[in-house]
């Protein structure tokens, strides 16, 4: 990504002992100007059983609109927290 709107943190090992990443997506700037008001959260997730390899698709398409320099993208940003587990059951 381009600009300042993601953190990735790993929230530890799943039960079977692999990585479980969670991805912030947000305008961080736009979150200190407007501490005193929270933002709306959007959580989204993929791949909770096994077989949902589609699902892969639509993160793909998540995560590129929301990390990209459009517009819409960063009036998403602004408006909104996400969320963003890529691979729940990985």
């Amino acid at each position: 990504p381009g600009g300042d709107w993601l953190d990735a943190y790993d929230l530890g090992p799943t039960p079977g002992g692999r990585r479980l990443p969670m991805l912030v997506i947000t305008d961080f700037a736009a979150a200190m100007a407007a501490a005193e008001r929270q933002r709306p959260r959007v959580v989204v997730s993929a791949r909770v059983h096994p077989g949902e390899a589609p699902a892969s698709h639509m993160m793909r398409g998540v995560l590129e609109l929301l990390l990209s320099s459009s517009e819409e993208a960063r009036a998403l940003r602004r408006r909104f927290v996400f969320v963003v587990f890529p691979m729940l059951n990985p």
